[in-house]
């Protein structure tokens, strides 16, 4: 699957000049994931500016020009796979993709990872998919009274990148990312900007100001407007609730409202890299007429590798080949779909399906539910002595 789908405008995007400071720049995005785009004065792109690289990998200082603090992304174009969007959102952290055109060197538009999840929740061969591989990560919890200095510590100790705070019921109370509380100790303040002490002139967290940031409580960073849903709902409901929600993870809760799990957006995009790597059977699609799309097809070669994955979880697969005819009307419309499916198990087990329907993926989906049955039935009848 290609991103030619999900590639939208550069309008929304923040944008800057490469004289600009740091700071200022930064002051455009509204989050830690959120890139800004770094054009010259004849709009020619130059490279992007992270949050994430910038705050808290780098530590660059604010008044830093931005030209200082570019980073190049890779030339993805619309014919690039949503593994390598994925590849670089995972690396860079940065959740806004720039898309550049085949032939030259300009950026056409961008792949946002909102856009990205809405393409794939509304693909339920692709949602499977996912659902089979995202894991529910037990979450960290935190007393939400707890102090700056505390809740950096335990984000460290855990190595997780947030923490969910509890009230004195163990019931869910909000939650605290690892960039709210660093960009506490980061973000210089108008009363004080440079250290007392000698020698250090670019940290922004310093002396009598840092104990008292390292004492503060969390309640003015905590985020309390927080996506939840309860643990007894499929995996497949939780990844739709977190793509439709706001932010950037979920909670889930027990009956009492008691945090038992989180997911992210982080574990999504882990769960599609996964999805590419793993081995499938290899699949020969003899693609129909032209009165069938591009798009049609896609979707039955991931159904047909949502199969094969299955399949081959039981039996060593070989391949899997599908074929169609296609009689006509007198006026040239195709009047049915009449579609093959051979499965080859290395084990030398062949089963073959056929199936009419008047939609080619309909098709295809019947064929696999045939075969289904017939690979079940031979299963139970070979366990009898």
């Amino acid at each position: 699957m290609n991103v030619s789908k999900v590639i939208s405008s550069l309008e929304s995007v923040p944008r800057c000049g490469p004289d600009r400071t740091v700071g200022s720049a930064l002051a455009l995005s509204e989050h830690t994931h959120a890139a800004v785009f770094v054009f010259d004065t004849k709009n020619q792109f130059l490279g992007l500016l992270s949050p994430y690289e910038t705050l808290f990998r780098k530590q660059i200082v604010y008044t830093t020009l931005v030209s200082s603090a570019l980073i190049s992304p890779p030339r993805l174009t619309a014919t690039s796979s949503m593994f390598e969007v994925v590849d670089f959102m995972l690396s860079s952290r940065m959740y806004t993709v720039p898309i550049f055109d085949e032939a030259k060197n300009e950026v056409i538009g961008k792949v946002d990872i909102n856009d990205f999840f809405n393409a794939i929740s509304a693909d339920d061969t692709l949602l499977e998919q996912l659902s089979d591989v995202v894991q529910i990560n037990s979450p960290v919890t935190i007393g939400s009274n707890a102090t700056v200095s505390d809740t950096y510590q335990l984000l460290r100790e855990e190595a997780v990148s947030r923490l969910v705070l509890v009230n004195e019921f163990n019931s869910l109370e909000g939650i605290i990312s690892r960039s709210d509380v660093e960009l506490a100790f980061t973000r210089p303040t108008p009363k004080q900007r440079f250290s007392t002490r000698d020698g250090d002139h670019n940290n922004f967290s310093f002396d009598e100001e840092k104990k008292k940031r390292n004492d503060a409580s969390i309640q003015s960073l905590i985020t309390r407007s927080v996506a939840s849903i309860a643990d007894t709902t499929t995996m497949k409901e939780k990844i739709t609730t977190l793509i439709a929600s706001e932010h950037f993870d979920l909670v889930v809760t027990s009956t009492d409202n008691k945090p038992v799990g989180i997911i992210t957006s982080r574990d999504l995009l882990t769960g599609i890299k996964q999805l590419d790597s793993e081995e499938v059977a290899h699949i020969l699609l003899l693609k129909p007429s032209d009165t069938v799309s591009d798009v049609v097809v896609d979707h039955a070669y991931q159904f047909l590798q949502n199969f094969g994955k299955k399949m081959g979880k039981r039996d060593e697969l070989s391949r899997l080949e599908v074929s169609c005819e296609e009689p006509r009307y007198p006026s040239g419309e195709t009047a049915v779909f009449n579609t093959t499916l051979k499965v080859l198990f290395a084990n030398g087990n062949d089963y073959i399906a056929n199936t009419k329907d008047s939609s080619f993926l309909s098709s295809v989906r019947s064929a696999v539910a045939q075969a289904t049955k017939q690979i079940q039935r031979n299963k139970v009848q070979s366990s009898y002595p």
